[in-house]
């Protein structure tokens, strides 16, 4: 094989042709039975991997916590940075003109972008947004206007005034034009202001005067073309692009809505790979994630895009901490765990006073050596199978001082190298997913080969193999899936969160469920619940039955290892769709029949939305009617681990013979 697509196709060919002829014998044996489920495993597998190596360019995705600056990093190593003329203050006190430069996907303040950015390669440079619906954005701002009106009027029963995210927080003060500004005589809160014209029993008025203040109506415009003069040079054009970003970002253009994403077209002089990095596609800045957060749009990049390269930004001290929970949830498939990076971003100085044996190293890369063993050593620990060749680090203002300006002992060759160098790590994880994959495919269709000819057999003492593998898997049949009895208690334990206060509660209720700005969704919540209290009763078996296979593999003849190798791939595979099948399950039963209708002819939706405003209590007294709705589910997820494990086991049973 030449490693082609066309090789590939034809071997999925072969093994299809194969399949058919042995279902066409008249009599068969136990080994034609075994043959034919094992070929069919194999043709599966054959084909999914084709849709893998079929991918031209990969999405680099970036997945980080909020603050942890993979937005800096992403400017910095996609060159997206506005060079600019600005001035230093000498100890002369006189001022010097120097070089600096800013990052284009400007906050305006140093915080946190509002939203994921899609960063595209386009013919034209332009901005735009998807913005999010009416509903949604007078949730936000009914948000604000309880915050607002809790500080001015207290309520004991309510525990505080609890504020949106700061991000939403500016933009939604910049829409309804209620902002902090500083004065002679100090900082002047405009919102408390404002509400000081309403008397205690008015806030229905006040609200819906807020509402009022953000001309809804008027914000309809999509897209933000530059004007002629922007075009002139590419930093004109870069100047615009970052203007332009941080009123997107701070929601201050008056026409424009808050964006829910922003995408950034960018033409070839403001964003262009070497033609030795074209396997890179869209850069994608996904929003940040909240501590122990699992969200569905990074679900979908993880699972359900083949060309996501998804990458992991941590900063240098806790790295993988943070994100070790969400990778290891989704590191069930050896084909995910190929297309994660852990990004380290360690600021200037960190890596030296990494602590050795004898206290700080004092030296950069011997920090770098030993930070990647000691996040090697956190992986270990927790049995997540991370390919160690895929932690990169880079510190994107490693060249430049804090006010912007290049660091006399760097000069722009030195910026650009460590670009290139992460580019280079970034294509050799590509390069290694697929040889990985090729290596497979050899693997696979050697296998196939060997077991296509015309003799080939078990010895006595495969069969005794076969039989206590078969004794081995047979005690496996039947699970307590005792874990089950714990997922209300998860599911409710969701509202204890830091972004889930009783406000958020509220809109969740008015949208039936669904809250997009907070990434509040109360049906896919139950996926990352599911999927771990299955696992945490699944993966032991699953794995020990792993080991009985490569042991008798290991122990019989060469046709039955063929065999048995190609058992693993089945039992791999079986289990990322188990596992993902059961989370989906418990999804569709809330959204489907639990907590349907999504509208107020449910009983329920009606119930809680009609409980606000009814005394004290609201947030116990809703999560107590999410407790009673939700009973059945804990029951049909036991019900649902136990009949798809017995099918798991099973399948493995009957390719047993």
């Amino acid at each position: 094989m030449n490693n082609t697509l066309s090789d590939l196709q034809t071997v999925i060919h072969n093994v299809a042709e194969a399949i058919d002829t042995k279902k066409a014998k008249e009599k068969k044996n136990v080994l034609d039975h075994i043959a034919i489920k094992a070929l069919g495993g194999t043709l599966q597998r054959l084909q999914r991997i084709e849709c893998m190596l079929s991918v031209s360019q990969y999405d680099l995705v970036f997945i980080g916590q909020v603050g942890a600056g993979k937005t800096t990093a992403i400017c910095h190593l996609f060159n997206l940075v506005e060079p600019y003329d600005g001035t230093i203050k000498l100890a002369s006190g006189k001022t010097k003109a120097v070089a600096k430069v800013r990052e284009l996907l400007s906050t305006g303040s140093g915080q946190t972008t509002i939203c994921e950015v899609i960063i595209k390669p386009a013919s034209q440079t332009y901005l735009e947004i998807e913005p999010y619906d009416r509903q949604n954005l007078e949730e936000l701002i009914r948000e604000f206007a309880w915050y607002t009106w809790l500080k001015a009027h207290p309520r004991p029963d309510e525990n505080g005034a609890q504020p949106p995210p700061t991000e939403l927080m500016r933009a939604i003060r910049n829409v309804v034009d209620l902002n902090v500004i500083t004065t002679t005589e100090g900082r002047v809160d405009h919102a408390a202001e404002f509400v000081k014209k309403f008397s205690e029993n008015q806030f229905d008025a006040f609200q819906a005067a807020v509402i009022q203040r953000a001309r809804l109506d008027e914000r309809t415009q999509t897209t933000v073309h530059p004007d002629a003069a922007a075009q002139e040079s590419a930093n004109a054009e870069k100047a615009w692009a970052r203007k332009t970003f941080e009123l997107l970002n701070l929601a201050k253009l008056p026409t424009v809505s808050i964006p829910k994403k922003i995408f950034l077209h960018a033409d070839a002089r403001l964003f262009k790979l070497d033609g030795e990095f074209n396997r890179f596609g869209t850069i994608i800045d996904t929003k940040g994630m909240d501590v122990g957060q699992s969200r569905e749009d990074l679900d979908n990049y993880i699972r359900n895009n083949d060309a996501a390269l998804c990458i992991f930004a941590e900063k240098f001290p806790p790295a993988p901490a943070n994100v070790a929970d969400l990778i290891e949830r989704h590191l069930v498939s050896q084909d995910i765990a190929t297309k994660f990076a852990l990004f380290v971003m360690p600021h200037k100085g960190e890596p030296a006073k990494v602590v050795g044996k004898d206290g700080p190293v004092g030296d950069h890369d011997e920090g770098i050596a030993l930070r990647r063993a000691t996040i090697d050593a956190a992986f270990t620990s927790r049995k997540i199978d991370f390919i160690p060749d895929n932690v990169l680090f880079y510190d994107a203002l490693q060249g430049y001082l804090p006010d912007g300006r290049l660091d006399q002992d760097y000069d722009q060759d030195d910026v650009v190298a460590d670009r290139q160098r992460v580019f280079t790590e970034f294509q050799r994880i590509i390069e290694r997913r697929e040889a990985i994959l090729w290596d497979e495919v050899q693997a696979l269709n050697t296998n196939f080969e060997a077991l296509n000819r015309e003799e080939y057999g078990l010895s006595f003492q495969d069969k005794d193999l076969l039989n206590f593998a078969r004794d081995k898997v047979k005690g496996y049949q039947n699970l307590d899936f005792v874990t089950a009895n714990n997922f209300i208690r998860d599911y409710i334990g969701l509202w204890n969160t830091s972004n889930r206060h009783f406000m958020s509660l509220r809109a969740t209720n008015n949208r039936f469920g669904r809250y997009e700005p907070r990434s509040i969704d109360v049906y896919y919540d139950a996926v990352p619940i599911a999927e771990k209290l299955a696992r945490q009763m699944m993966d032991k078996p699953k794995n020990d039955m792993l080991e009985t296979v490569q042991v008798i593999g290991q122990n019989g003849s060469e046709d039955l290892g063929r065999l048995m190798q190609m058992l693993e791939v089945q039992i791999k595979a079986d289990y990322q769709t188990l596992i993902v099948m059961i989370g989906k399950e418990v999804r569709a039963l809330l959204e489907g029949n639990v907590l349907a209708p999504q509208g107020y002819n449910s009983d329920f939706w009606r119930h809680t939305i009609e409980r606000w405003g009814q005394g004290a209590g609201y947030r116990a007294d809703v999560l107590g009617m999410y407790t009673t709705e939700i009973q059945g589910v804990q029951k049909y997820l036991k019900e649902r681990m136990t009949n798809l494990w017995a099918e798991y086991v099973g399948s493995i049973l009957s390719f047993l013979g």
